[in-house]
């Protein structure tokens, strides 16, 4: 281990500390907050060594080259695409590796329940659940607090960043659950026909045209959409325009049959029977239902 404190300024740097203590300052707590912020590219010559350790825990993640991390008798390696929380109070050093320094995003924080979170977040460090990419939706969070941070040190500042950092930390604590709702090509494709539905409630849809639209086979479309919503694409495409039929009934005089064309049913059988389907009542005792209950 090197023997002394390296600190110089790294091309690209952010770097950021705060000249405030805002639950002395504010006279608040604060569940969560940030009393130091950077982001070191290629960081050759970063050295860091806290006998005593510090009043904040640290949090750190590698996004490329790599360096050892100090705690304790134990020596971890912290390589690209890993994280490591190092806890308030507890001697700790980190050195970027001569030959390949890290890049990494770095972050002191407190607060009320700071340490459940660095306790969650160094529970993954010990059981080797440390790794994943910085993705760019973390990346973007990060950035917005750094530059809020930057640009002003106000009590609203410091109340947003309350609100974003346990949001930011749930990608570590939670990743399979992030991974879960991850958007993909298919959901993209989904929202386009969703977007499309919508913003064109009079059209009159077949399962050819969506897919068509997806240039996807009828078969392929139809299972693709049952799975990301729940719903077939008519079933989807008849409520959305019943929920629109529900409005004009409640808040319009229009005529059902004119409310029922204006939606693309060409047969006002049809719609009250779809109408009824979904809501229980025809469009007519639905008017009437809630022409009651607004008197």
């Amino acid at each position: 281990m090197a023997k002394q404190d390296v600190r110089k300024g790294f091309d690209g740097e952010m770097f950021f500390i705060a000249s405030k203590d805002p639950v002395r300052d504010y006279n608040c707590a604060f569940s969560y907050y940030i009393t130091d912020i950077g982001y070191f590219p290629r960081a050759h010559n970063h050295f860091r060594s806290r006998g005593s350790g510090c009043d904040q825990h640290i949090w750190i993640h590698c996004v490329d080259g790599e360096g050892r991390v100090w705690l304790g008798d134990t020596v971890y390696k912290l390589k690209r695409n890993e994280f490591i929380l190092i806890p308030a109070h507890t001697p700790h050093a980190y050195q970027a590796d001569l030959n390949d320094p890290w890049t990494i995003y770095w972050m002191h924080f407190k607060g009320a329940e700071a340490d459940k979170v660095a306790s969650n977040l160094l529970q993954r460090t010990h059981v080797k659940q440390n790794k994943g990419a910085f993705t760019d939706e973390m990346r973007t969070l990060f950035e917005k607090m750094y530059q809020a941070m930057q640009r002003s040190d106000s009590l609203e500042t410091y109340q947003a960043v309350d609100l974003i950092l346990p949001y930011f930390f749930s990608f570590y604590l939670y990743p399979g659950f992030w991974k879960e709702i991850a958007y993909t090509d298919d959901d993209h494709v989904i929202a386009s026909v969703i977007q499309y539905l919508q913003q064109d409630l009079e059209a009159k849809v077949t399962l050819q045209d969506l897919a068509d639209r997806c240039h996807l086979s009828v078969s392929h479309f139809s299972k693709l959409f049952k799975r990301k919503t729940g719903y077939s694409p008519i079933d989807y495409a008849n409520h959305i325009k019943i929920q629109k039929a529900c409005y004009l009934l409640r808040y319009s005089s229009r005529r059902i049959g004119d409310i029922a064309i204006g939606l693309g049913f060409t047969d006002p059988f049809y719609f009250s029977r779809v109408f009824k389907d979904q809501m229980g009542l025809s469009p007519s005792e639905f008017r009437a239902e809630n022409a009651l209950n607004q008197e």
